[in-house]
């Protein structure tokens, strides 16, 4: 096939790949990122369970019905925070530094 003036012998396509934009439509925050010893979640819904997860995936901390968590026992690394509404029907997943 021929695209404009360049042979496709079909190893590469000339489209663009999907994507998706880092788009906050829940109005959540994770801050401090990085943190030392806690973080704090700034969301507009009630948050019923916080868990917090290795990089690997491994379940480390699970909080419920709080905004701010103590992370100090944790090493330092990258970690992924699911939180859940109260009404179940949604959550979302950040990434924070502990430092």
């Amino acid at each position: 096939r021929i695209e404009n003036t360049i042979v496709d012998i079909g190893a590469y396509e000339f489209y663009s790949t999907l994507s998706i934009n880092d788009v906050n439509f829940l109005n959540f925050e994770i801050y401090p990122n990085p943190a030392s010893s806690r973080v704090t979640i700034k969301t507009d819904k009630n948050v019923d369970l916080i868990t917090i997860y290795s990089i690997l995936g491994k379940k480390v901390i699970t909080k419920n019905d709080t905004k701010t968590i103590d992370i100090s026992q944790l090493d330092s690394g990258i970690y992924l925070l699911k939180a859940y509404y109260s009404d179940q029907s949604e959550s979302i997943t950040l990434k924070f530094i502990k430092n």
